[in-house]
């Protein structure tokens, strides 16, 4: 177990504001007001072969909960609220750490809201 942000796909005929919303309230039973996106990545993962084996785009948004009890999805055993000071004791997904500190998440700075 590695520790993450929820997250999924988008399915058909849903925005992306309401993609977010479900994709939250299943993995973790909250329900969130989502205000923006606050940024892009990308991840290209390569093969034993060095051939592109899965590409994502990775859009977050900000949001606000509306409830801060927390109810894990059936993909995971735990779900916890952490301190942002706390992050480095968990073992995060990969660039995840990274990409929270690119937009300034980690220092309590927001970027614009973009909608």
């Amino acid at each position: 177990g590695q520790w993450s942000l929820p997250g999924g796909r988008v399915e058909w005929g849903e925005t992306l504001r309401e993609a977010v919303a479900r994709e939250v309230r299943e993995e973790t039973g909250v329900e969130i007001d989502v205000e923006g996106l606050a940024g892009v990545a990308e991840r290209i993962v390569p093969d034993d072969e060095g051939k592109v084996e899965y590409h994502y785009v990775i859009l977050d948004f900000w949001a606000k909960p509306r409830s801060k009890e927390l109810t894990p999805g059936d993909d995971a055993s735990e779900a916890r609220w952490v301190n942002v000071a706390d992050l480095t004791e968990y073992e995060l997904t990969a660039g995840l750490y990274e990409f929270l500190q690119d937009r300034g998440a980690l220092e309590g700075r927001r970027p614009r809201v973009t909608t």
